[in-house]
């Protein structure tokens, strides 16, 4: 049995150097807006509205010096994640020049790269699938599974929205192991799924105590609740809601329902919205509890259903990439973050070329599609020829990242909404496997498996 450190150490580290190749050519680290605040949240200008695991990560591992060393522990991370996954369900063995193409692939037709660069935890939502995938379908040696476990637990709690993604899909696939008999056939296995579903709720417990313990229990407040109803105003409920409950409710949003903003975004954050007018979302969380939990009763469920298909079906396509990485050089508090914090990669942030618009994201964002145009027929041209030959435990890892990938686009669209960053972040994910999946169905063509076998012989 493979030890973990068997691997090929070079193949992680040119993948993990491939992997940041944006931030290598941007001259520096990507930033959205929320990399700021992670940033402050790491130095201990806390806030309360978003798990502080990530912001320690980045605190530490940047050694309060630069944030280079985070992107590239990001890569190095991920590229060993991707390089394990591959050698677990690719039925031959890779070699170096395998391993290197197929992540040179990832990086030219997907957003991997983009994620993996940016100083966000979101790159550590495809991490945690991937690692789901392996502990669910592979057999793992005690070391294997105590690394996987600590990484998939760190992966989860770096992000609000893994929470409910992950549980829910948890215990979906547990429900359908249970009931077409994947557990007994050992095509899922069990006693790993117990560690999945143990580290999936012990996620519920480790965000608000190390939150609750260093943000002095001001991480109690239900700040969830405003995000949610953030959601509720894009999607027309909260209207409906108020129509339908003002002239019972003493209700302060009840003065604006007829000037809701047709966006979650202006809603939660400009200073002349109906949130804002209310006291702000401290003073605001106690009723836009009670009106959340009004919308769950059983005459709002139908449009809860018809908002969830929409918002679904608009997420899984939502992939874009560069909607929030902005151009920060006029930002009078973003630059003293870094000059505060990173003085000596200020002039590298400040002449990035982030910060002179000198990124195209369309022809990143035509790539996406190209690739997945060229790749998704031929996959499906494969699968009718080989109908016959295929097993379906072969298609294991394609159909749960398949599901994982709607999961995803089911909760984070429900709970906040639809945006191009919810999905992109695990969308390379699907290509990823599909690759793999390809090249493990190719032998089953005689001239492949003839060419494979004398590679092989070589």
């Amino acid at each position: 049995m493979k030890k973990i450190y068997d691997h090929n150490w070079l193949s992680i580290i040119l993948g993990g150097l491939l992997l940041i190749v944006i931030a290598l050519y941007n001259g520096y680290p990507l930033l959205a807006p929320d990399s700021f605040e992670y940033i402050r949240t790491g130095f201990g200008v806390y806030v309360k509205h978003r798990p502080i695991l990530y912001s320690l990560f980045v605190r530490h591992i940047s050694l309060a010096h630069s944030l280079w060393i985070v992107v590239f522990v990001q890569g190095f991370i991920l590229s060993w994640v991707m390089n394990f996954f591959i050698s677990k369900f690719s039925n031959y063995k890779l070699n170096l020049f395998h391993k290197l193409t197929i992540l040179l692939l990832m990086v030219y037709f997907t957003g991997v790269s983009w994620y993996t660069s940016q100083i966000m935890p979101d790159i550590f939502s495809g991490v945690a699938l991937l690692i789901f995938v392996i502990v669910l379908l592979r057999k793992l040696t005690v070391t294997q599974l105590c690394l996987f476990s600590f990484l998939l637990l760190f992966a989860i709690a770096t992000h609000n929205s893994n929470l409910l993604f992950f549980t829910a899909s948890t215990i979906i696939l547990g429900l359908y192991g249970l009931l077409t008999k994947q557990f007994r056939k050992k095509h899922f296995l069990l006693n790993q799924y117990y560690v999945l579903l143990f580290i999936v709720f012990a996620s519920w417990l480790v965000i608000p105590l190390i939150n609750t313990t260093l943000v002095q229990k001001d991480f109690s407040h239900n700040n969830k609740f405003v995000f949610y109803a953030g959601t509720m105003v894009e999607t027309g409920l909260m209207k409906r809601v108020l129509d339908d409950n003002c002239a019972q409710k003493d209700w302060k949003l009840c003065q604006y329902k007829d000037d809701l903003p047709p966006h979650k975004g202006k809603f939660l954050w400009s200073s002349n919205s109906p949130l804002a007018k209310m006291g702000g979302w401290k003073k605001s969380e106690k009723e836009l509890k009670d009106i959340a939990i009004e919308s769950f009763k059983l005459r709002y469920w139908p449009l809860h259903f018809y908002n969830l298909i929409k918002n679904t079906t608009r997420q899984l396509f939502n992939v874009r990439i560069g909607k929030l990485l902005f151009n920060f050089q006029n930002t009078k508090d973003k630059k003293k973050t870094i000059k505060t914090y990173f003085s000596e990669d200020f002039w590298n942030f400040y002449a990035s070329k982030q910060n002179y618009s000198m990124i195209k994201f369309r022809f990143a964002n035509n790539r996406q599609i190209v690739g997945l145009m060229v790749l998704l027929p031929f996959f499906l041209l494969i699968l009718n020829i080989l109908k016959d030959k295929i097993k379906w435990a072969e298609l294991h890892p394609l159909f749960i990242v398949m599901f994982l990938f709607v999961m995803n686009a089911a909760t984070v669209s429900f709970l906040g909404g639809v945006s191009s960053r919810y999905q992109g972040k695990i969308h390379w994910i699907l290509l990823f496997v599909i690759i793999i999946t390809i090249l493990n169905l190719l032998p089953k063509f005689k001239y492949y498996r003839r060419l494979i076998e004398k590679i092989h012989e070589k």
